[in-house]
């Protein structure tokens, strides 16, 4: 298990995380510990705090074989590289999702 100086180092950065990305084995490994893993005994307060981040922050999870998403996230089964431009430059349908302009600059003109 690593360190609490790690997990709170990570819950920084999920906490500063606007949009979160992830394919299909990435979101399966985190939805099944992390909506929960601030209830296990032992959990500690780095612990408890990363799930928390975690669940609160957006995703975006792309896949054609997953059928469902939850903890905020929403599901892409289309063209990746697509979803992502709308996010980056605002054009999404929901108008929900933005992404740091340097991830967009070279591919979603």
């Amino acid at each position: 298990m690593p360190s609490d100086e790690l997990f709170l180092w990570w819950s920084d950065r999920v906490g500063a995380t606007g949009l979160a990305l992830y394919g299909r084995k990435l979101w399966e490994t985190m939805s099944s510990h992390w909506p929960t893993a601030d209830q296990q005994p032992g959990a500690t307060p780095a612990q408890i705090e990363f799930a928390r981040r975690w669940r609160d922050m957006p995703k975006v999870v792309f896949s054609s074989t997953t059928s469902a998403v939850d903890w905020n996230a929403r599901l892409v089964t289309g063209d990746a590289v697509t979803e992502i431009c709308y996010a980056a430059t605002g054009r999404h349908a929901s108008g929900a999702y933005a992404l740091n302009q340097q991830a967009t600059t070279a591919n979603c003109g």
